[in-house]
Protein backbone atom coordinates (compact mmCIF):
# COMPACT_ATOMS: atom_id res chain seq x y z
CA UNK A 1 0.00 0.00 0.00
CA UNK A 2 1.17 3.42 -0.95
CA UNK A 3 1.89 6.36 1.45
CA UNK A 4 -1.15 8.27 0.12
CA UNK A 5 -2.98 5.19 0.31
CA UNK A 6 -2.32 5.10 4.03
CA UNK A 7 -3.56 8.87 4.14
CA UNK A 8 -7.15 7.72 3.95
CA UNK A 9 -7.92 5.41 6.64
CA UNK A 10 -11.15 4.30 5.60
CA UNK A 11 -10.64 3.07 2.46
CA UNK A 12 -10.11 -0.91 2.11
CA UNK A 13 -8.56 -1.40 -0.83
CA UNK A 14 -4.95 0.67 -2.60
CA UNK A 15 -5.25 1.99 -5.66
CA UNK A 16 -2.78 -1.17 -6.86
CA UNK A 17 -5.37 -3.66 -5.67
CA UNK A 18 -7.99 -1.66 -7.64
CA UNK A 19 -6.56 -1.95 -10.39
CA UNK A 20 -5.73 -5.55 -9.96
CA UNK A 21 -8.66 -6.46 -9.63
CA UNK A 22 -10.45 -4.48 -12.77
CA UNK A 23 -11.86 -6.18 -15.81
CA UNK A 24 -8.96 -7.30 -18.35
CA UNK A 25 -10.83 -4.43 -21.07
CA UNK A 26 -11.91 -1.47 -18.64
CA UNK A 27 -9.75 0.84 -19.52
CA UNK A 28 -9.79 5.01 -19.16
CA UNK A 29 -12.75 5.20 -21.69
CA UNK A 30 -15.15 2.50 -20.35
CA UNK A 31 -14.56 3.83 -16.68
CA UNK A 32 -15.28 7.21 -17.43
CA UNK A 33 -18.30 5.98 -18.86
CA UNK A 34 -19.34 4.40 -15.54
CA UNK A 35 -18.18 7.11 -13.36
CA UNK A 36 -20.47 9.92 -15.79
CA UNK A 37 -23.08 7.03 -15.39
CA UNK A 38 -22.77 7.18 -11.29
CA UNK A 39 -22.20 10.88 -11.56
CA UNK A 40 -26.02 10.74 -13.07
CA UNK A 41 -27.21 8.31 -10.76
CA UNK A 42 -25.98 11.04 -7.55
CA UNK A 43 -27.61 14.09 -9.14
CA UNK A 44 -30.62 12.16 -9.48
CA UNK A 45 -30.89 11.56 -6.04
CA UNK A 46 -29.95 14.77 -4.75
CA UNK A 47 -32.38 16.48 -7.20
CA UNK A 48 -35.02 14.23 -5.61
CA UNK A 49 -34.25 15.14 -2.04
CA UNK A 50 -34.29 18.68 -3.48
CA UNK A 51 -37.44 19.25 -4.80
CA UNK A 52 -38.99 17.53 -1.81
CA UNK A 53 -39.37 13.95 -2.69
CA UNK A 54 -38.31 12.49 0.57
CA UNK A 55 -38.53 8.89 -0.30
CA UNK A 56 -36.41 6.62 1.40
CA UNK A 57 -34.67 4.61 -1.36
CA UNK A 58 -33.72 7.96 -2.43
CA UNK A 59 -31.63 8.11 0.95
CA UNK A 60 -29.96 4.75 0.21
CA UNK A 61 -29.51 4.97 -3.28
CA UNK A 62 -27.68 8.58 -2.83
CA UNK A 63 -25.24 6.91 -0.64
CA UNK A 64 -24.41 3.74 -2.87
CA UNK A 65 -23.78 6.21 -5.85
CA UNK A 66 -21.64 8.44 -4.09
CA UNK A 67 -19.45 5.42 -2.60
CA UNK A 68 -19.69 4.29 -6.77
CA UNK A 69 -18.54 7.40 -8.15
CA UNK A 70 -15.45 7.63 -5.44
CA UNK A 71 -14.33 4.23 -6.30
CA UNK A 72 -14.65 4.82 -9.92
CA UNK A 73 -13.10 7.96 -9.29
CA UNK A 74 -10.28 6.42 -7.74
CA UNK A 75 -9.87 4.03 -10.76
CA UNK A 76 -9.44 6.68 -13.06
CA UNK A 77 -6.58 8.28 -10.98
CA UNK A 78 -4.68 4.63 -11.02
CA UNK A 79 -5.51 4.11 -14.54
CA UNK A 80 -4.37 7.78 -14.81
CA UNK A 81 -1.47 7.62 -12.61
CA UNK A 82 -2.23 9.90 -10.87
CA UNK A 83 -2.20 10.13 -6.64
CA UNK A 84 -6.07 10.11 -5.40
CA UNK A 85 -5.51 11.36 -2.13
CA UNK A 86 -3.09 14.39 -3.38
CA UNK A 87 -5.95 15.01 -5.76
CA UNK A 88 -8.26 14.91 -2.69
CA UNK A 89 -6.17 17.37 -0.47
CA UNK A 90 -5.39 20.06 -3.24
CA UNK A 91 -9.41 19.81 -4.23
CA UNK A 92 -10.28 20.32 -0.76
CA UNK A 93 -7.48 23.29 -0.83
CA UNK A 94 -9.40 24.81 -3.96
CA UNK A 95 -12.46 25.01 -2.35
CA UNK A 96 -11.72 26.59 0.92
CA UNK A 97 -9.63 29.20 -1.32
CA UNK A 98 -12.91 30.12 -3.32
CA UNK A 99 -15.02 29.95 -0.75
CA UNK A 100 -12.81 32.20 1.55
CA UNK A 101 -13.25 35.30 -1.00
CA UNK A 102 -15.54 38.25 1.07
CA UNK A 103 -17.34 39.05 -1.58
CA UNK A 104 -19.36 35.93 -4.05
CA UNK A 105 -22.05 37.01 -6.38
CA UNK A 106 -25.66 35.52 -5.91
CA UNK A 107 -24.33 33.05 -8.56
CA UNK A 108 -21.43 32.29 -6.29
CA UNK A 109 -18.70 33.46 -8.85
CA UNK A 110 -16.29 35.93 -7.09
CA UNK A 111 -16.44 39.23 -8.18
CA UNK A 112 -13.82 41.21 -9.19
CA UNK A 113 -12.30 43.69 -7.20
Amino acid sequence: MSDSDKAMLHAHYSQEELLANKPFDQWIPTTCAILTYEVGDLVKCALNKHWGNNVRAYQGEASTALADVITMSRLLAALLQLDYWKALREGEERYMEAMSIRETRRDGLATVE
